[in-house]
């Protein structure tokens, strides 16, 4: 919680108890113009940043309302009191209404820190007005953005060709092409001060109602830009309730895209968010899609891994668990974070799924592991190192789960076999050797460790050490070829 947010609970707990009568925070002749432009409230937002400097002095200074002197502490009550009020009982009778309901979400936006204020008010048991709900939800609703090609402007071409992509990926109901172009137009918000308060009122307060707000709206950067303005929790409700495919992907990429901090999804988050998968994953198509965007380089969303390793345990479809292993861009690395990102994953279907399950997945990674040997045969892939995969954990549990005894035995001693034929075999080049003697010495990692960890699925995937045969030990010739 922010220093910012705890005071403003304490300001709102103030408010509720202070009994006032007659609250009169908002210049009434204000509340009477006809037509309140959107200049008359951008006069009246700067009036309120002038007047309630102290806001801005607790949001970035970290000093409390509470130190402040009584008369300015009063003035602070009495505004957060006429919001509390406005917000319980407003009801939609003439101009005059609507010329409030516009001022109050004036306020709010500036009151508001990344929805400090409506949690203060939410934790002080607040009753929003079931009309301010329903007019949120019937502005929410009508929300649109369109992108044209206007003929006549002249646009450079690949700006154009860019824009024509990326209306087609949205027709198209491609995923992949609209994760990648949206990184293109995603340059600028969209919604004004308002609509960012009815989506934060209706996030806290009634969630559902944005649900049915954007069932019908197919405008991939309004469904986009909204999930900005939500809770995590709030938009994989909304992924998981929506029969709308544009607003269930944008409810997980954008939300995902925004999320890059270390903090992981709450236990709740994540049970959203494998629900998603879940119903995600019983259309084959579209689940394949979805890899293709949040799994095939696993760094760019790992907090989706516990979710998805949980989805995985107990999904019916083996094309599912196929479309995953498949999607892995598997790289030659040398200890990097995609190999613990992954294994995350894995580990949930460990703990989650049954043995069947299991040996079936390993035995997926293990063909996929082979089929990607390093890198390939090719005479330029060269390897200088010891290197390993995004799949390792994986092809650990394979050796253990699903070989006998008997074939680990034979998979050591080929490997030894062709570590020992380093020396007497004819190589094009010195890198060729190189690449012969690492190539092998990477594969024997895997099984040697394999053989050396129990059941303890927290010591399976190699890091920080490396194994080399003892007949190998100090062989100043081995050295000097690969050196």
């Amino acid at each position: 919680m922010s220093y910012y947010e705890d005071n403003l609970k304490k300001l709102v707990k103030l408010s509720v108890s202070s009994n006032c009568n007659d609250i009169v925070a908002i210049d009434t002749e204000l509340l009477g113009i006809e037509d309140i432009s959107n200049e008359v409230l951008n006069d009246f937002y700067r009036n309120l940043e002038a007047e309630y400097e102290c806001f801005y002095v607790l949001k970035f200074q970290n000093i409390s309302f509470l130190e402040e002197d009584d008369l300015k502490k009063e003035k602070i009550i009495n505004l957060i009191s006429w919001v509390i009020e406005t917000l319980e009982n407003w009801e939609y009778e003439d101009l005059y209404s609507f010329n409030k309901l516009a001022i109050l979400f004036n306020v709010t936006s500036f009151l508001d820190e990344n929805g400090s204020l409506w949690k203060a008010l939410l934790s002080n048991n607040i009753n929003i007005s079931g009309q301010i709900l329903a007019y949120s939800k019937q502005e929410l609703s009508r929300l649109r953005c369109e992108f044209n090609v206007e003929e006549g402007v002249d646009v450079p071409i690949h700006e154009r060709e860019s824009l024509e992509r990326f209306l087609l990926a949205i027709s198209n109901k491609n995923f992949e092409d609209i994760s990648e172009m949206w990184r293109l137009f995603n340059n600028r918000p969209l919604l004004s001060y308002k609509y960012v308060q009815m989506l934060c009122v209706l996030d806290y307060f009634k969630p559902s109602f944005l649900v049915s707000a954007f069932e019908g709206n197919e405008s991939v950067p309004i469904l986009m830009h909204i999930m900005l303005y939500i809770r995590v929790e709030t938009a994989f409700f909304i992924g998981f309730e929506t029969k709308n495919d544009y607003l269930e992907f944008s409810s997980v990429y954008s939300t995902l895209s925004t999320q890059r901090d270390d903090n992981q999804f709450t236990e709740d988050e994540n049970k959203y968010l494998t629900k998603i998968f879940n119903k995600v994953g019983d259309d084959g198509e579209k689940f394949v899609a979805w890899m293709n965007v949040f799994n095939k380089y696993v760094v760019r969303y790992p907090k989706i891994q516990v979710a998805l390793g949980r989805m995985l345990a107990n999904t019916s479809s083996r094309d599912n668990v196929k479309a995953y292993i498949k999607s892995i861009s598997i790289s030659k690395c040398t200890d990097n974070y995609s190999r613990k990102v992954v294994t995350e994953c894995l580990k949930e279907i460990v703990i989650c799924s049954d043995s069947i399950r299991r040996k079936d997945l390993w035995c997926m990674a293990y063909e996929a592991w082979s089929d990607w040997n390093f890198g390939g045969n090719s005479k330029n892939n060269h390897i200088f190192s010891l290197i390993c995969s995004e799949l390792d954990f994986a092809i650990i549990g394979y050796i253990k789960e699903c070989l006998t005894e008997e074939e680990r035995l034979k998979m050591d001693n080929s490997i030894l076999s062709n570590l020992r034929l380093f020396e007497s075999k004819w190589h094009d080049s010195s890198s060729s050797a190189t690449t012969y003697w690492y190539h092998n010495l990477s594969y024997y990692q895997i099984i040697a460790h394999a053989g050396r960890v129990d059941e303890d699925i927290d010591k399976w995937l190699l890091t920080g050490k490396s194994y080399i045969p003892s007949e190998f030990h100090e062989n100043d010739y081995i050295a000097m070829l690969v050196m």
